[in-house]
């Protein structure tokens, strides 16, 4: 007999979840399922039972908005071979957060192709993912950094036959958090193409300095100390992009000390052409060791993996993310006086 599977039932899977009392409690509330359960949309609204003294939300309630969502997504693209588990969680408020907030959690094809690739041959691997709460204006509440746990199952069989060596079932080992150093070799087993583990850099739970080099005073790429730092994004929204002292607008390329509106005509990028090389090329001349591309809210800017295996090859990490969790690890570069730019586009 087939086992019953809350999650064939999108519905009532939703209705189960928003009547989980601790989400009924904080007024937390699923919004969205996607039918192919690539994405997942999460709203909490403010009223006057959740309410702080201040009259905001509670920051347990943000935090609590963020947290399984990810993991269910994975386990429902994954199925019933792997293993996943919540590993890591840290969350960043930037403002208070009034009204209704809101949280979209999306995966793409690409990352689970590259998480399946990298966990072919039993390998354990830590994925990071990126997502930010945001106000009815688009304005970010906060920026929260998960990392997942994911192992196929038949090597979790294999290690308990062996010789006991291998990780349990509920006890990942914690010392594999994530870092670049793992990520670069362990992390990854011996699978992989060069564009995958380029791509997938976007999936650590440090930044490795050495990564992405800070910059000279003279926006050269190098080991300096950051004085033309990398402009932030501090609102998005779709067609929407709000830069640090550059202002408001559509798509963007940024890079360490400046940036400037995105024109898809000078270089011939388009959704099915793909990005440009050029365009690429333009953000590393003005000093950028990492750039990363947001290819849309959905994912749709194709990015070919000939271009981000000749960066690779020129010593120029490329990461490939959606444009909402492409903006969170450019943010949190920036952050780290990194030499880092971008090209973002805003809508699909």
């Amino acid at each position: 007999m087939k086992r019953f599977d809350i999650m064939e039932h999108r519905r009532l899977f939703k209705a189960i979840i928003n009547s989980w009392p601790p989400f009924l409690g904080a007024g937390i509330r699923v919004v969205d399922i996607a039918p192919d359960w690539l994405s997942v949309r999460v709203a909490l609204r403010l009223r006057w039972y959740n309410r702080n003294y201040v009259r905001s939300h509670f920051g347990g309630s943000l935090f609590a908005m963020t947290d399984p969502f990810y993991m269910l997504l994975l386990l429902r693209n994954l199925g019933r071979d792997y293993v996943v588990w919540d590993m890591e969680a840290q969350i960043h408020y930037l403002r208070p957060g009034r009204g209704t907030v809101s949280a979209v959690f999306h995966l793409d094809g690409n990352t689970l192709a590259e998480i399946r690739a990298r966990a072919a041959g039993g390998a354990k691997v830590n994925e990071t993912f990126y997502v930010d709460v945001v106000d009815e204006s688009g304005q970010r509440v906060a920026a929260v950094r998960k990392t997942l746990y994911i192992r196929k199952k038949e090597r979790l069989a294999a290690d308990a036959a062996g010789d006991g060596t291998g990780t349990r079932h509920g006890a990942p080992q914690t010392a594999e958090s994530g870092s670049a150093s793992d990520r670069g070799d362990g992390g990854r087993g011996d699978g992989g193409s060069p564009a995958a583990q380029a791509r997938s850099a976007a999936a650590v739970t440090d930044f490795a300095p050495d990564a992405a080099a800070g910059m000279t005073g003279d926006g050269q790429g190098g080991s300096g100390s950051g004085e033309r730092p990398a402009p932030q994004i501090v609102a998005h929204s779709w067609g929407r992009i709000e830069v640090e002292g550059l202002g408001s607008g559509g798509d963007w390329q940024l890079w360490p000390g400046g940036g400037c509106p995105w024109d898809w005509r000078v270089h011939d990028t388009g959704h099915f052409r793909g990005v440009a090389e050029e365009d690429v090329e333009e953000v590393v001349e003005r000093g950028a060791t990492t750039v990363v591309i947001g290819s849309g809210r959905l994912g749709r800017l194709r990015v070919p993996s000939a271009l981000v295996d000749g960066f690779a090859a020129q010593g120029v990490k490329v990461i490939v993310a959606t444009t909402g969790r492409g903006i969170a690890i450019y943010n949190d570069l920036a952050r780290r006086g990194m030499a880092v730019g971008g090209l973002f586009h805003s809508t699909c």
